[in-house]
């Protein structure tokens, strides 16, 4: 007599750590302070956060049970409140996106370009940088970038 834990079994040719995989949209925040003693130049590094209750962090881990595709990099204000180029490297080694103008990621505009997506695998830390092409005329000025993607889990 065959039980129901057979017939699962069956369908998954005996594999019994097959799970149902499932993908879930995610939106990472990704901000870097810059002061008027800055200089062009200048590299900052930058903190990612996942969810707003959070705090933020200078490396972000991709959870060990899923895969993470970043699919857009974009700004929603209409111009960054300061300029600067944008570096993302994965596991401290290779870097996995550069934007050259952060203002050109404008969410509104029709024609901005796209970073190529990339995926981070399992465990695979995320950093960043923001080199500074332009220093607020006074006080400081936090720069917010968004990273959207994909959880996909199984």
């Amino acid at each position: 007599m065959s039980t129901l834990l057979d017939s699962i079994r069956k369908v998954f040719n005996g594999n019994t750590a097959a799970r149902v995989g499932y993908q879930r949209d995610v939106v990472l925040t990704i901000t870097a302070t810059i002061s008027s003693s800055d200089t062009v130049g200048a590299t900052k590094t930058v903190n990612f956060q996942e969810d707003p209750t959070q705090t933020p962090t200078s490396v972000f881990q991709v959870p060990l049970d899923r895969k993470l595709v970043i699919e857009d990099i974009y700004i929603s204000q209409s111009y960054a409140p300061t300029n600067g180029q944008l570096r993302l490297i994965v596991n401290g080694d290779r870097v996995v996106s550069y934007v050259s103008d952060i203002n050109d990621l404008l969410v509104s505009n029709p024609s901005r370009s796209r970073p190529s997506p990339f995926v981070l695998n399992p465990g695979d830390r995320l950093t960043g940088q923001l080199i500074v092409t332009g220093v607020p005329s006074s006080g400081s000025t936090t720069v917010t970038i968004k990273a959207k993607g994909r959880y996909i889990v199984g």
